[in-house]
């Protein structure tokens, strides 16, 4: 035998190694950690776990461990109910999730909900500022890696997400007809969802229809074009937002009102290099923001309908058309924002003005725009009248 077969037995044998190996560990993977997780990871075993965290009421019916080829494990369950002091916070039904065991052994976090028929969140911040979820999170430690999420997909055909801040007796809740949602290392988002926003601060709730996908951050991503909208939004009161005025960039708001309408589409241009364009309308009613001084404010009183269409090409925008209108405006805007995914966008743009009054115009401008001496401030305390006709 000469040393070139010897090199040949030694790799197939090596192969063959391998591969019983792997048919090995395989087979345990799958039969082994099924009968496992099955037998020692009952429904009482998992309920007697959650119960040990204060205050914590557990129900699980039907838990089901299902390992897969690809090292993935597949989790199923006909009910998981988890109450505080005898409040739910967690209720799901008929669920079928699945994690990636490879991805975890990295120390990344593939989680895919694949399908609920019903599940109901239920966030409480109570009066010390303590959110009730928080204590269902492992604590850091300075031994262990936390995970990264690296892919998250979420689907259910009903849910409700409620949340309630005790501290501000500020309460909300989404209700929906489906949900689909998905997260790829925070470069991919999807999320698609139909249903109604109610809050303890409005009488009509609002009804929302929302498509969205494309590469994230989408201003960075505006050259490859990869992105959709398909947003409906109606009877948005914008007075359910003023518990969150602490969160907003514009900290010096105070209070907020206005209704609020809108709808914005995406569709692939037919016409030959035209990229990506965009439409919609928002129609808005009695909007106001008021700021410290009262001379600071911002407001619309009057019917505002406000209706745009652009195409989105290589990372510019060229507006065909922006046109807001009201009783007292007729505001028009066209041209183009070159390199508008970088830090110094080109303008070239056209406003043209209608028979507008100018006490009117500056009321739109927030006075967080800084202008030299305080210049929008004085002009909206001392209230000067004019009618403009002209462009710019």
């Amino acid at each position: 035998m000469n040393l070139r077969d010897c090199r040949f037995k030694t790799v197939i044998s090596l192969l063959t190694g391998v591969l019983i190996f792997f048919v090995v560990l395989e087979t345990a993977w799958l039969l082994g950690a099924k009968h496992y997780l099955n037998k020692y990871y009952s429904d009482a075993f998992v309920e007697n776990k959650l119960n040990t965290i204060e205050n914590t009421k557990a129900e699980i019916k039907n838990i089901y461990f299902e390992p897969k080829a690809n090292f993935s494990l597949s989790l199923s369950a006909d009910k998981i109910k988890i109450s505080e002091s005898n409040t739910p916070i967690l209720h799901i039904e008929n669920a079928t999730a699945n994690i990636s065991i490879l991805h975890l052994l990295a120390s990344q976090i593939h989680f895919e909900l694949t399908n609920t028929s019903y599940a109901n969140i239920n966030v409480i911040k109570d009066k010390n500022g303590q959110i009730n979820l928080l204590k269902f999170i492992p604590k850091k430690s300075e031994k262990n890696i936390t995970p990264k999420i690296k892919k998250l997909t979420l689907n259910t055909n009903n849910y409700k997400i409620s949340f309630d801040d005790k501290q501000t007796n500020y309460k909300t809740q989404i209700e929906g007809k489906k949900l689909q949602f998905t997260n790829l290392n925070n470069k991919f988002l999807l999320i698609k969802t139909a249903g109604i926003l109610k809050n303890n601060l409005v009488k009509t709730p609002t009804d929302f229809d929302i498509n969205i996908s494309g590469n994230i951050p989408f201003k960075k991503n505006l050259t490859k074009e990869n992105f959709d909208f398909n947003i409906l939004v109606n009877n948005l009161d914008l007075r359910q937002f003023i518990p969150l005025r602490k969160y907003i960039k514009f900290s010096e708001i105070e209070d907020i009102e206005g209704l609020v309408n809108v709808s914005i589409k995406t569709e692939k241009n037919n016409k030959p290099k035209s990229g990506k364009e965009i439409y919609g309308n928002i129609s808005t009613k009695n909007i106001f923001i008021k700021e410290k001084l009262r001379q600071d404010s911002t407001f619309l009183k009057e019917k505002a309908d406000i209706n745009f269409d652009a195409n989105i090409k290589k990372g510019n925008i060229f507006i065909n058309k922006f046109n807001l209108k009201t009783k007292n405006h007729d505001i028009r805007l066209d041209g183009q924002v070159l390199y508008a995914n970088t830090y110094k966008p080109l303008l070239d743009l056209k406003l043209r003005l209608h028979n507008d009054e100018k006490s009117m115009i500056y009321n739109l401008i927030p006075s967080e725009i800084k202008f030299e001496n305080g210049l929008i401030s004085k002009i909206k305390k001392y209230m000067p009248i004019a009618t403009i006709d002209g462009e710019v």
